[in-house]
């Protein structure tokens, strides 16, 4: 396991190819509390499929009435009009048989 610039990549040592790599991470949003819907989306590079799981304040998501798409490359939250998510830190891991990367963390404001 080796960490730069806050992503954790894992090598299982057996596997051979090549663990996914974050060509775009998701990025820090600002939205107002009347947004109806707020993406965060990440691009992988990698021959090999690769998975995904979106994490909220570091704990794994599932698909729900607020989140949608918590196994692919778009995150989809569908907002309450309230300021309650704001403060939340959003990142993915992005996983193939070779090993896995974390993307950065994307911190989401509503104001």
């Amino acid at each position: 396991m080796a960490e730069t610039a806050g992503m954790t990549v894992s090598f299982p040592s057996s596997a051979k190819g090549e663990a996914p790599r974050i060509q775009i991470q998701p990025r820090t949003l600002t939205v107002p509390s009347e947004q109806n819907l707020v993406q965060f989306w990440v691009t992988a590079v990698d021959g090999n499929q690769v998975t995904y799981q979106w994490l909220a304040d570091a704990v794994p998501i599932v698909d729900d009435a607020t989140y949608s798409g918590t196994d692919n490359p778009i995150l989809s939250i569908t907002m309450d009009g309230t300021t309650t998510l704001s403060g939340t830190e959003y990142s993915c891991v992005i996983a193939n048989n070779v090993g896995s990367v974390t993307t950065a963390v994307a911190l989401l404001t509503v104001t």
